[in-house]
């Protein structure tokens, strides 16, 4: 994690491989509980650098907070951009780039992520018996 003045907060129950954060200014990154990380993943709420407009003399990309709700799965080598809020119990695939936001039980892919399936969570299992099934129904919002 790098930055200052900024918040993180790691919700209990989140496993995580390796993920990098980017925090500076008066922003935060919250991370909902029971959330799942693989590897390689940037999270990010500036760009590192100023860009400025030259006519108002303003930087344009200023720094914005990032919002993981509970019960999201991040797959390898993801990047969330500034602004972004990923929805409880939603999917980003592999190697996807999200510029927006990800609305609830959904997956998102792609470099820039869209929603391409709606209505999913996903299991900690690989093969989950009902039981579990129905706790990921629940942790994913569905029930809720």
């Amino acid at each position: 994690m790098r930055g200052a003045g900024g918040l993180f907060w790691y919700g209990n129950q989140c496993t995580a491989n390796y993920f990098n954060t980017l925090v500076q200014g008066r922003v935060s990154v919250v991370i909902g509980r029971n959330s799942l990380f693989s590897w390689g993943i940037d999270i990010r709420t500036y760009d590192s650098h100023a860009i400025i407009d030259l006519q108002s003399k303003t930087q344009i990309n200023k720094a914005k907070n990032v919002v993981l709700e509970p019960h999201v799965w991040i797959a390898q080598d993801v990047t969330i951009m500034p602004g972004v809020t990923i929805g409880q119990g939603a999917i980003v695939g592999a190697g996807s780039i999200v510029t927006k936001s990800v609305p609830p039980r959904s997956l998102a892919a792609g470099s820039p992520a869209r929603v391409i399936r709606e209505q999913v969570t996903w299991s900690r299992e690989a093969f989950p018996n009902d039981q579990q099934i129905n706790t990921a129904v629940f942790d994913g919002g569905a029930a809720s």
